[in-house]
């Protein structure tokens, strides 16, 4: 994932690269410099400046030029950019410490080296180090700050988080998967009415995308405007959406939220219609209770096993299957299933719970008793 993420950053901003060299790879650049230096060159020639201020104007050029000399060109650029997005890991540092040691003060050098330790460690300290070094000595560096602010997102840091995405997003002002997660940080800021409107505007930018009405239809009811909600993720469906099974899913986990259960099954029902192939855990065990608590047991059980099988490490998913075995009075499967979610935790209070009812039920009342006071006991040690 890390460099697919890497990937969509160069395929986002490739007219944006220059950023990352030094003027040397900067295609006006070397103009640039030519007129800067021609012009130091005619104010050093003044006579009317004195022997000091002229010997410190031509060290300034001198260490100009050197500096220029010294930066990273486009083709080593390219070479350690596809070391970094490849699988050899030490083909990639190698490269890193090579271009290091040849330009030490370079932004591109130190955004890579910092990515270098993200996308290859998982370490995202370092990276962070970098990426922040590399924007002292670039404050336009895009991929920098993008890169900073997912790591700064990842530790909860979500208000610098914006910052540093808002930077990227001023320079590509139509990226809605930017603006879609500067929308998500928002939120987590609970400043819903900025979240609700970069979603919105994610929407405008992209109305296929499924995802975005459900998000902002989530921001509309943090914000007490549930009619503007249910508008929203109806008004979905009168575009040509990317996954019209998603967005049913959506709804459905929408109206889920809002115990209207029978609507939400409905929804699922239509998503199941056209196809469950890209389903997940997740959308199997919401489907199968909006089914259980519309009373179709039969399409309950259906999705919340498809769920198990899906993840079957998830104690919620063999809780909420218990959940159905108990209401039809299938005791042997409450057992069973309690088993199972015992395996994954066993001070786990519900699961205890469902086996003492399977086993009070089954007629084994002594070691009902038993597994119910564990219940209590871990449910209390889990409240102090």
């Amino acid at each position: 994932m890390r460099r697919q993420e890497f990937l969509v950053l160069v395929f986002v901003f490739p007219h944006y690269r220059c950023i990352a060299l030094s003027s040397s790879a900067n295609q006006q650049a070397p103009t640039i410099c030519r007129i800067a230096y021609l012009r130091t060159l005619t104010i050093i020639y003044n006579d009317r400046l004195t022997i000091m201020k002229k010997l410190i104007l031509l060290t300034i050029m001198i260490i100009g030029v050197n500096l220029l000399q010294a930066q990273i060109t486009q083709a080593e650029y390219d070479q350690l950019q596809q070391s970094n997005m490849g699988n050899d890991k030490d083909k990639a540092l190698a490269q890193v410490i090579t271009m290091e040691k040849k330009y030490p003060n370079d932004p591109a050098v130190l955004f890579h080296r910092g990515y270098y330790h993200y996308n290859f460690e998982g370490d995202d300290n370092k990276a962070l180090g970098y990426f922040s070094n590399a924007i002292k000595l670039n404050n336009d560096f895009v991929m920098a700050y993008l890169m900073r602010s997912k790591i700064l997102a990842k530790k909860g840091i979500y208000a610098k988080a914006v910052d540093d995405i808002s930077v990227a997003i001023k320079f590509n002002p139509t990226s809605a998967d930017l603006i879609s997660e500067r929308a998500s940080w928002y939120f987590s800021l609970q400043q819903y009415e900025q979240s609700l409107a970069d979603f919105l505007q994610v929407i405008k930018l992209d109305p296929a995308r499924s995802v975005a009405y459900y998000d902002g239809a989530n921001t509309y009811k943090r914000l007490n405007k549930k009619t503007e909600a249910e508008q929203l993720l109806q008004s979905a469906f009168l575009q040509s959406l990317d996954n019209k099974t998603s967005m049913y899913c959506f709804y459905g986990r929408y109206l889920l939220s809002e115990n209207r259960f029978k609507e939400a099954s409905e929804q699922y029902r239509k998503a199941s219609a056209i196809s469950v192939s890209q389903w997940g855990a997740s959308e199997y065990n919401d489907a199968g209770i909006s089914f259980f608590r519309s009373d179709d047991i039969q399409q309950a059980v259906l999705f919340l096993e498809k769920a198990i099988t899906a993840e079957p490490g998830n104690i919620n998913y063999i809780l909420n299957r218990a959940d159905v075995a108990i209401d039809v009075k299938e005791w042997q499967t409450v057992i069973s299933l309690a088993k199972s979610a015992l395996a994954i935790n066993l001070k786990h209070p519900k699961a205890n719970m469902m086996m003492a009812v399977g086993l009070t039920e089954s007629g084994d009342v002594a070691n009902g008793k038993l597994y119910e006071t564990k219940a209590k006991q871990y449910e209390a040690e889990q409240n102090q």
